[in-house]
């Protein structure tokens, strides 16, 4: 990921299963897709995007 444009709240029955593009290694950090206001919406996992070290530097901000 190289950069974020907008986080939003989605409830589970809006998210649908990722479809199969790319690479295994970048496809493995989607979790699913949404569409909100005519705008496709990538779900990435954050567990399988950050290691344990780096969700502990996360936690000291």
């Amino acid at each position: 990921v190289d950069s974020v444009a907008e986080v939003a709240d989605l409830h589970v029955s809006e998210i649908d299963s990722a479809p199969n593009v790319g690479n295994d290694e970048s496809s493995r950090y989607i979790q699913g897709v949404a569409s909100r206001d005519s705008n496709l919406l990538i779900v990435v996992d954050l567990n399988k995007l950050l290691s344990e070290e780096e969700w502990a530097e996360m936690s000291m901000f």
